[in-house]
């Protein structure tokens, strides 16, 4: 077992990619990834068994190169699996994430925003056609309550 610790440059070109295949090994990442840019390292920790745990690290040689694959990689499939990729965290560092939050995935704090401003967004919809409708209505009352169609003359008794 190594200690992984890396530089802030390299944690800015190094990203975690999560979800990983049992089959996916260290070629195939570098396959996948190698449209993105020049790659130094790839790592894929090991359980005793020598198996992987269903991720791993790639560093990349410039932090533009790790942007553009976390851009175009993250949610896309690699052997039927939904890839999370985001940039690396250094091993060690204390993190700002609560333990609460630590198996929260990344993108549901802003989900639940767009969430809420969605529903906001249904909510003044239904608001305004509630509006709407109420008007009709009582334009429709007024309409039923006034004659309508050519008034017949009234006729004067003599």
């Amino acid at each position: 077992k190594s200690l992984f610790i890396m530089s802030k440059e390299q944690s800015k070109s190094t990203i975690y990619v999560g979800g990983l295949a049992s089959k996916v090994n260290s070629e195939t990442l570098h396959a996948a990834f190698l449209p993105f840019g020049e790659i130094i390292h790839i790592s894929i920790p090991t359980d005793q068994n020598k198996e992987h745990r269903g991720y791993g690290f790639i560093e990349f040689e410039d932090s533009f190169d790790a942007e553009h694959a976390i851009d175009n990689m993250d949610g896309s499939e690699l052997f039927g699996r939904v890839l999370r990729v985001n940039l690396s965290r250094q091993h060690g560092q204390s993190s700002s994430i609560d333990n609460k939050d630590k198996y929260r995935s990344v993108w549901s704090t802003d989900t639940d925003k767009y969430v809420q401003l969605l529903n906001k967004d249904e909510l003044d919809k239904k608001m305004k056609s509630q509006k709407d409708a109420q008007r009709i209505l009582e334009k429709a009352r007024e309409l039923a309550i006034r004659p309508s169609g050519p008034l017949a003359p009234k006729q004067n008794d003599k």
